[in-house]
């Protein structure tokens, strides 16, 4: 009789450990497929007409992740590549973005031969769309421009950045 009790106490263990090892990955599965279903935006350039020798280019938002969103706030600045511009001017837009979807989000312009001191475009982009919270609404991107823009090809720039802005105040 003992040793059927300790069996029964042993195979009682191991269930409870099959069940908490199956909670457990369950929770995992769960946290894995919010994350996939996410918007996620990415940013790159594309060279815009110019009539007036400036250096034009329009800034390209590509949702990448598992749902739609919308793009509600973008702003930015010519600087030097190793400067960070402190007062960005809001710019208040409403672009929606499906899965798979680009847009134009804005267009940035500066005359020409500034380029040879301000190189570098950075910005933000605020996003809104379902699961996300405060942490990823707020997007940071910066590029550096290699030469003038062109149409032939997109090797006249260099994504310098892209992720979240940390501890967002927005």
């Amino acid at each position: 009789m003992a040793v059927a009790a300790l069996v029964g106490v042993a195979l009682s263990i191991v269930g409870v450990l099959l069940v908490w090892t199956t909670f457990r990955e369950t929770r995992d599965a769960n946290r894995i497929a919010t994350e996939a279903a996410k918007p996620r935006v990415h940013f790159s350039l594309a060279a815009a007409p110019d009539i007036m020798m400036n250096a034009t280019v329009n800034i390209v938002a590509s949702n990448v992740g598992g749902s739609g969103c919308v793009v509600t706030v973008v702003s930015h600045a010519w600087c030097k590549r190793t400067e960070v511009p402190e007062n960005l001017e809001a710019k208040f837009v409403t672009i929606p973005l499906a899965v798979g979807q680009s847009d134009v989000i804005d267009t940035a312009s500066t005359p020409a031969a500034a380029l040879r001191v301000r190189r570098a475009l950075r910005g933000h982009a605020y996003i809104e769309g379902p699961l996300l919270d405060e942490r990823n609404r707020l997007l940071e991107f910066a590029f550096l421009l290699i030469s003038g823009p062109s149409f032939a090809d997109n090797d006249w720039y260099q994504r310098i950045s892209y992720h979240p802005v940390a501890n967002s105040d927005a």
